[in-house]
């Protein structure tokens, strides 16, 4: 048995026919130092070993989607969400009254040092906003809720009213 030849991607062929495959080299099209194993090299953010964050795409090239989005979540009054932290999973904001519009969202996913999604709403007819966020806790233990009072359970969903129309 000869020893296995190297294309120009290093591909081994070993099939005993003589011939080397020859594939082009890859191209970093996107700049973010990764070529051939980059998932999406139309975007430098996507990339292995990128951090994952809560988008529903594979940021790091693992083949797995969202799997270390555990956030925190910010709440407060209805007319500026934020500023208050707990240990909950970020799922929507369901606009109850129909008149409420999300102005900013942001996320960290910079685990373990810093977890944390803010955001905020304004309600367009100056009525108290109807907002509810539904969340779950990270983690597969149960967790305190500051906001319900009572132990949350990994897996189950949880509503919590922001405000109350009046």
């Amino acid at each position: 048995m000869r020893p296995a030849a190297r294309g120009w991607r290093g591909i081994d062929t070993d099939d005993e026919d003589g011939l080397v495959a020859m594939y082009p080299p890859c191209t970093d099209a996107d700049g973010d130092g990764f070529a051939c194993d980059d998932c999406d090299d139309a975007d430098p953010t996507v990339r292995p070993g990128a951090v994952e964050a809560c988008n529903g795409q594979d940021d790091d090239c693992d083949g797995a989607v969202d799997e270390t989005a555990t956030t925190t979540a910010s709440f407060g009054s209805s007319a500026q969400l934020s500023a208050t932290r707990t240990a909950m999973s970020w799922l929507t904001l369901f606009d109850v009254d129909h008149d409420t519009a999300l102005l900013s969202f942001r996320q960290s996913l910079d685990l373990p040092a810093s977890e944390w999604v803010s955001f905020a709403v304004v309600d367009t007819t100056a009525d108290t906003a109807r907002v509810e966020v539904a969340i779950v806790p990270a983690g597969t233990g149960p967790v305190q809720s500051p906001f319900l009072g009572v132990p949350l359970v990994a897996g189950h969903r949880y509503a919590i009213g922001v405000g109350v129309a009046g």
